[in-house]
């Protein structure tokens, strides 16, 4: 029988979580999560087969073909950012790009990942706005409200 227990990823030695509120959806709850690594970590992914696909989905694959180290993922919630076209992918890209900086670390070294309504148009400015907020509260959440952030339809969180 398993223990039920709060701890994650962050449990993992070098890893830190952090959350924060952008507004995507709903107002003062936090619905963007950042699941981190200051050391390159190895990445796998399988990905849809769907012929639609989030432009998220569409960034990381192309990033993950570069063969680049990998430092972490974002996650928003709120808002797929699927069916949103060009502006949907520049806004995904902008959002690593500017994270990127935050976090001082190379171009192309962060994946991105979203949930939620399909077909609205992707916020990414209201995401960017808080990405200083994000990197100051790395370490300081924990992986339930890091789970509780990614919530969309969900009536509980999912850990482990």
């Amino acid at each position: 029988m398993s223990k039920k227990t709060e701890q994650g990823i962050s449990a993992i030695n070098g890893f830190k979580v952090s959350t924060a509120a952008a507004g995507v959806k709903y107002r003062k709850r936090d619905d963007v999560a950042l699941f981190y690594s200051k050391n390159p970590m190895n990445v796998a992914a399988v990905f849809t087969q769907n012929k639609v696909q989030a432009e998220s989905l569409i960034l990381c694959r192309e990033i993950l073909e570069k063969g680049a180290d990998c430092h972490g993922v974002i996650v928003n919630s709120g808002n797929a950012n699927c069916c949103t076209g060009a502006d949907g992918y520049q806004g995904a890209e902008a959002i690593l790009n500017a994270l990127e900086k935050v976090l001082d670390l190379p171009e192309s070294s962060l994946l991105i990942a979203s949930t939620g309504v399909i077909g609205e148009p992707f916020c990414a400015e209201r995401i960017i706005a808080i990405l200083p907020d994000l990197a100051r509260n790395l370490g300081k959440r924990s992986d339930l409200a890091c789970a509780k952030a990614i919530m969309t339809t969900d009536t509980f969180e999912k850990l482990g």
